[in-house]
């Protein structure tokens, strides 16, 4: 790693800040759910809860933070893409029977779009940034072990 390493919870924290619209709220509800393991209320500002749990400790609980962020968007991003016909049909289907729910499946060909484009810029940060040897490094950072050099 360099003198000046990058912190890999802010480069994940803006990867999810700069995703579409569209999707955002999506991703941010998973990593509250599956890593923060709270059932958010109505009144939870995601992106102050996500930014607060990956940002707030400098010690290994923001380790642990970023591991599991890693893992849920990881999950969420493959799971969107390899099941987008099968969502559209469901949205479809949903729609068909409630016409109230036209809106949402209007939405569902541009989020699939959204959702292809985040998971090929996930995947380019995961071979970079974000690889194995990097997130190691960071522990090592936040545990106050110096990198050999």
């Amino acid at each position: 790693m360099s003198d000046n390493p990058q912190d890999l919870r802010q480069v994940v924290f803006a990867f999810l800040a700069n995703l579409p619209i569209t999707i955002r709220e999506h991703v941010l509800l998973f990593v509250i759910i599956y890593a923060i393991r709270i059932i958010p209320s109505l009144d939870l500002n995601y992106s102050d809860s996500v930014r607060d749990y990956l940002l707030d400790a400098n010690d290994i609980r923001s380790f642990g933070a970023l591991l599991s962020t890693i893992a849920v968007i990881d999950h969420v991003l493959a799971d969107r893409v390899a099941n987008a016909e099968r969502r559209a049909a469901t949205v479809e289907a949903f729609a068909e029977q409630f016409p109230d729910a036209q809106d949402q499946a209007l939405k569902v060909p541009l989020q699939s779009r959204h959702f292809e484009q985040a998971l090929a810029d996930w995947n380019k940060l995961r071979a970079s940034l974000l690889t194995a040897q990097m997130i190691r490094g960071f522990e090592d950072i936040l545990m106050g072990i110096r990198p050999k050099r």
